[in-house]
């Protein structure tokens, strides 16, 4: 855990230097989500420690852990750029999950409706994955899980996030998550 900490807050300072605007304790959070720092692929070949898409980052080695890292946080950081105006950390993990493409045009429909631009109307609209929006349900769940247990620390003078808890070699556990259905 403390390897991966490290990586990340090396990454977010990179990016940092260059101009970037995301934060560890973002990052940390995505990457929790979306595999709990299980460095794996899945049957479609998406994965690595973020849960990177195979088809969307054809550049990198997604079981290897300082690219896939490194990836991840330059992809959140354009998530950042692209949906932050919005202010709403719900509507970049949505872009993180379903794909940037897919939250563009549901917000394109929403400003031709003459709807506010809000993750509460972006989840409602019926081109929003169901699993997407179980994903931003969990990033809530997940940020209080965090705060509550006090495993990482967020420092925002460093941007960096500490790992301070469980002892080394006990294994964080994310919520649980309802069984995957199927057909």
């Amino acid at each position: 855990m403390r390897r991966l900490e490290s990586r990340i807050n090396d990454e977010v300072e990179n990016i940092g230097l260059l101009g970037g605007h995301v934060s560890a304790e973002d990052v940390f959070t995505f990457i929790g989500i979306e595999g709990g720092g299980m460095n794996s692929l899945n049957c479609y070949g998406d994965g690595g420690v973020a849960h990177l898409r195979a088809k969307f980052h054809r550049d990198v080695n997604l079981l290897n852990e300082e690219q896939n890292i490194r990836k991840a946080v330059r992809h959140i950081d354009e998530l950042y750029q692209a949906f932050g105006i919005y202010g709403d950390i719900r509507i970049i993990a949505a872009a993180y999950n379903a794909g940037e493409k897919t939250i563009k045009e549901i917000i394109g429909d929403l400003q031709k409706e003459g709807k506010q631009i809000k993750y509460e109307n972006i989840a409602k609209h019926g081109e929003m994955p169901k699993i997407t929006r179980g994903y931003v349900d969990r990033l809530g769940k997940f940020r209080s899980k965090m705060d509550r247990e006090r495993l990482f620390v967020y420092d925002a003078g460093t941007n960096s996030v500490k790992y301070i808890g469980p002892e080394e070699g006990i294994p964080f556990t994310l919520p649980k998550l309802p069984p995957k259905k199927t057909l």
